[in-house]
């Protein structure tokens, strides 16, 4: 794999997580007397009680949470490891900033190139269009070292 897509499937794992995340928010507040609705006029010939079946995929959805943030750890560990190679500080920060850290908007979240830029103090241009493919260009240098058999 290269090291690019590597980095963006940092990145996909983190938004996947976030969605996770929102699925067991949801299906928690189905669990809560105030999500179950009494202004549906609703004939049923046998009641069906779908708090065993909610708390089942709740059940899932965490395992499948603790999959997804296992695997992201491994992956930002080997990441930093990448990342804390490059020589210029400049790039380093940037991929961090891009593919490892969380965005302040959204704690589960990605920083979008705006919020990278602002917080290099670049425009969004030069950061994306100059910085990271140089930094790219580095990361794939040492990557080929690390992951090299």
């Amino acid at each position: 794999m290269d090291v690019l897509k590597f980095f963006k499937s940092i990145r996909s794992k983190r938004l996947l997580l976030n969605t996770l995340d929102l699925e067991r928010k949801q299906l928690q507040s189905e669990l809560l007397p105030a999500g179950i609705r009494y202004d549906r006029d609703r004939v049923q010939t046998s009641p069906s009680d779908r708090m065993p079946d909610i708390a089942s995929d709740l059940l899932d959805l965490d395992k499948a949470i603790e999959v997804q943030i296992t695997e992201l750890a491994r992956d930002i560990h080997l990441a930093n490891e990448v990342i804390s190679k490059i020589q210029s500080p400049e790039y380093q920060q940037l991929l961090h900033l891009r593919y490892i850290v969380a965005s302040k908007k959204n704690p589960r979240g990605v920083m979008n190139w705006d919020e990278v830029a602002s917080e290099m103090g670049y425009s969004t241009r030069h950061v994306m269009g100059y910085m990271h493919g140089k930094a790219i260009t580095e990361a794939r240098r040492i990557w080929k070292k690390v992951n090299t058999p």
